[in-house]
């Protein structure tokens, strides 16, 4: 288990993180108290469920890959579409019916 230094004493990783939540915790209340002071609202949301920063570009890696998939089958789609109304046009132009 690795000790991390902190105020001049070791702490394990779970009582640094133990702490760090304290102060966070200790921090949002004072934040709270402020803009309760200000007369603004906040709502909770709640954190996500990322780890780290590696993890979130990996997420981000594959959201924009399938943006991209998306696209690319809305282009086809759409020239897929014109060639289906092109179609239907000679069809009608042949058996002589209008749409």
């Amino acid at each position: 288990m690795m000790n991390i230094a902190y105020k001049n004493r070791d702490l394990s990783d779970e009582e640094f993180k133990e702490e760090a939540h304290q102060f966070r915790d200790k921090e949002i209340k004072i934040l709270e108290e402020k803009l309760k002071e200000l007369n603004i609202s906040c709502k909770v949301v709640g954190i996500n469920s990322i780890k780290d920063m590696n993890e979130y570009k990996e997420i981000m890696e594959n959201v924009n890959q399938a943006k991209e998939e998306l696209k690319r089958i809305d282009e086809l789609i759409a020239v897929r579409s014109s060639r289906i109304d092109f179609l239907e046009d000679k069809t009608l132009r042949i058996t002589g019916n209008q749409r």
